[in-house]
């Protein structure tokens, strides 16, 4: 349960959170929030002068998933894409270039088990 430290609703500090039920979409997004923070990083690079200048907005994308206890699926074998126990659970991602079909995949088995919307956003962990 969100508190007032925490606007983003269990998801810390993550900002522009959106949320998806469809893991296609949510990769679309995922893979746009990277593409923008590599932009701004290459952008800086690419400023004459010495050095790096401070990059704003270069941030990993974040995804995250809020499951109470009757969002959790009756069947506890399969040990990926499912959630045991309640609550918000969240990470950041890098390079869906490499890894968006393994990031669609767990994204689609965990909308489809526990019918609750994933979270993309930015998360607070610059690239």
């Amino acid at each position: 349960m969100a508190g007032r430290d925490d606007p983003a609703g269990g998801h810390g500090r993550a900002t522009d959170l959106v949320p998806f039920t469809d893991a296609d979409a949510a990769c679309r997004r995922i893979a746009e929030i990277y593409e923008s923070s590599r932009a701004a990083i290459a952008a800086a690079f690419a400023q004459p002068g010495t050095g790096l200048p401070p990059v704003t907005g270069a941030n990993y994308p974040y995804v995250g998933i809020t499951v109470g206890l009757a969002d959790l699926h009756p069947d506890a074998r399969p040990s990926y894409g499912m959630i045991h126990d309640p609550g918000t659970y969240g990470t950041t991602l890098t390079r869906p270039d490499l890894f968006a079909p393994y990031y669609c995949a767990q994204l689609r088995l965990l909308l489809e088990r526990h019918r609750v919307p994933a979270m993309v956003g930015r998360s607070d962990r610059p690239i």
